[in-house]
């Protein structure tokens, strides 16, 4: 991993996990920033490619308030590990803050879904589908901001909707 970066805990209550990734808060050395970091860990060189297609979606997506910005990305394909860095967004996803407090109110939740249709809007412009949107990809940060994130199905298409490679 860029050894200006250190690992410094779990991202939330349990670390987030996937078949061969888990995400990871760490540190910049340099400025002292907080990160999320996705660690993969994997010698499929495919997992590779869709983590570095995963990254340039998110670097095409940079700039938008409701959408997690994307960092960096490291691969390491011969020490079998691939990093991709972004922005840690701390709080919790809709899904658990509905279980856990139950419904929105209506002024709430039409606030909080304006705000999602303009991030999907946006994201749209760009030629990007989500792919996997959900409320368990829409999270509500400390700040209560609404961010959407976790764009590793997502696909870019051209403008005849055909996926780019």
């Amino acid at each position: 991993m860029d050894q200006n970066l250190r690992i410094i805990g779990q991202v939330g209550v349990n670390s987030l996990k996937g078949t061969h990734s888990i995400v990871r808060k760490c540190k910049s050395k340099l400025d002292g920033k907080h990160y999320a970091v996705k660690i993969i860990r994997s010698e499929d060189e495919e997992m590779y490619i869709h983590m570095e297609r995963e990254f340039k979606i998110m670097q095409n997506l940079n700039g938008h308030p409701n959408i997690v910005q994307g960092i960096e990305c490291i691969s390491e394909m011969a020490k079998c590990r691939g990093y991709l860095i972004m922005e840690l967004v701390e709080g919790q996803h809709l899904w658990s803050k509905v279980c856990q407090d139950g419904p929105f109110q209506e002024k709430e939740a039409r606030a909080i879904f304006r705000i999602i249709i303009q991030a999907l809007e946006y994201m749209h412009e760009r030629k990007v589908v989500h792919r996997d949107f959900n409320p368990t990809n829409v999270f509500l940060n400390l700040q209560n901001e609404i961010k959407i994130l976790d764009f590793n199905v997502s696909k870019i298409i051209d403008e005849n909707g055909k996926e780019e490679e």
